[in-house]
């Protein structure tokens, strides 16, 4: 869209332009002063007809109290990590390298915690019969993690 345009477009005031291995897209972080959001066809760029449904807020996994105390005395850390979405396992604390995607947590499903990295970032956990990696932010974690043993990770690339 030609700068002019987007000045004069109420829905294109407050965009970015990224490109993420192919096309690029914009981002519409505002759409107008009523909070009004219209959907953004993926294939013309163009602002479609219907309205679009407000964002919505990250997953919650909604345990009773009864439920996390159950995986809580499940687990020998006293520590739990239920996902919210299907969350990748993976050999090593990280997402690049030489760490390898070695399988799946369903939504909803509870696993036990082992340690964690010094930040927080990452669990160690029991995964069919092993300890692999997940990522913190994929689920969310009971009981006392203060208690859990830490397991340093080079987080930058040795000289």
């Amino acid at each position: 869209m030609p700068a002019g345009e987007r000045d004069n477009n109420p829905y294109a005031r407050n965009w970015e332009l990224t490109t993420v291995g192919g096309l690029p897209f914009v981002i519409v972080e505002r759409v107008d002063n009523e909070a009004t959001w219209q959907q953004l066809l993926v294939d013309t760029g163009e602002l479609g007809s219907e309205a679009a449904p407000p964002p919505t807020s990250a997953p919650s996994s909604n345990l009773s109290d009864e439920e996390i105390a159950d995986l809580l005395d499940a687990s020998p850390s006293g520590v739990a990590f239920v996902s919210l979405n299907t969350s990748r396992v993976r050999s090593l604390p990280s997402t690049a390298g030489e760490s390898q995607v070695l399988g799946n947590v369903r939504p909803g499903e509870a696993v036990s915690v082992v340690a964690q990295t010094p930040d927080g970032g990452w669990y160690l956990i029991g995964y069919g019969g092993e300890t692999v990696w997940i990522a913190a932010f994929l689920g969310e974690v009971y009981g006392d993690t203060s208690a859990l043993r830490v397991i340093p990770y080079p987080t930058e690339t040795p000289e």
